[in-house]
């Protein structure tokens, strides 16, 4: 039906999906905040778990969100003249099947899933495994077909916008927070304990500072650990003491972070903090990948290359990070 010169045409929009884990949907929002900085009058949603929640409501450029336990329930906001386009940055097969049902109309997935051939009815080819790009600009392929001025997506500028309207850095004026983040709940290689401990020792000869040591609460030994082989008597075990709201807002008092690639790092990068990423030159995990995206942001690898399986621990290209170096970073900044 042709619309008459007094009705306004109708808002385009675009549904996202990642059911996958707190880094990912990080760096997805980004994409999305890409999309919005390139064509603004688009309404943008998001689809995701409804633990990352307190992630995604901070995002004011997103339109809507639902929480992927209430999409899987066929619960969505959106009546069916509004479901035009949904685009799959991750998805499982059956997620991809319940798009289907609720009679998403354009449907784009990675022709790389057998599931996409079933339940999509675009397929991008590409592969993310060898690719080059940042899981950010990845994420885009995926829609640059028909918003074609999302690509290139320059990463530097990208990092000079806002993601959150919160910001880091609220402690005190004079103090120094540190926060080490050494888990990352299997998703990465992990830097060795020893460098943890060291590093532990170092920043424990700074004055006024505070140093805190996070992860979840299945981690509350190992950071323990950690605090009593360094000496430092100075630092906090504050795994397990928050929820992810809360998280948030802890990460937001500090100053600095070091972590692995892992969801905090990512939130830290994103709230302005000097964050130090801790990770392997291998493929498809190099920095290159999953960098954090934020405004003082240092990625760091021991070696130029790696072929070697890394295991937590137990990794020879994360041990030639020096805990000297990342201790400087954390004072002075990237």
């Amino acid at each position: 039906m042709k619309l008459s010169a007094e009705e306004p045409s109708p808002q385009p929009s675009l549904t996202i999906l990642r059911s996958d884990n707190m880094g990912d949907v990080m760096v997805s929002l980004w994409s999305l905040r890409w999309i919005h900085h390139t064509y603004p009058d688009w309404a943008l949603r998001f689809i995701c778990r409804k633990s990352w929640e307190p992630l995604v409501q901070r995002c004011t450029f997103l339109d809507s969100w639902v929480a992927l336990e209430d999409f899987m329930e066929g619960r969505v906001p959106w009546p069916e003249t509004e479901r035009s386009h949904i685009v799959f940055f991750y998805s499982r097969p059956e997620e991809a099947r319940m798009a289907l049902k609720l009679n998403f109309r354009r449907r784009t997935g990675t022709a790389g899933r057998w599931w996409h051939w079933l339940y999509s009815n675009e397929r991008i080819f590409f592969s993310r495994r060898h690719s080059p790009w940042h899981e950010t600009q990845l994420n885009l392929v995926l829609v640059k077909k028909f918003l074609p001025r999302v690509w290139p997506c320059a990463l530097d500028e990208l990092s000079q916008l806002k993601l959150w309207s919160l910001n880091g850095n609220s402690h005190s004026a004079g103090s120094l927070r540190i926060l080490l983040h050494p888990f990352s709940n299997k998703s990465a290689p992990l830097w060795p304990r020893k460098h943890w401990i060291s590093l532990l020792r170092i920043l424990g000869s700074l004055k006024n500072a505070e140093i805190f040591v996070s992860g979840l609460s299945e981690h509350q030994a190992e950071a323990e650990y950690l605090i009593r082989e360094s000496g430092n008597v100075k630092a906090l075990n504050v795994c397990g003491q928050f929820n992810l709201e809360e998280f948030i807002r802890f990460i937001a008092t500090c100053h600095s972070i070091a972590a692995p690639s892992t969801g905090p790092l990512h939130v830290a990068a994103a709230l302005g903090l000097n964050t130090i990423g801790l990770f392997v030159p291998r493929s498809p995990m190099h920095p290159g990948r999953w960098a954090p995206i934020g405004p003082r942001v240092l990625a760091l690898t021991g070696a130029l290359d790696c072929s070697k399986k890394c295991i937590p621990h137990s990794c020879s290209c994360m041990e030639k990070v020096a805990p000297e170096i990342v201790a400087e970073k954390l004072i002075y900044g990237p």
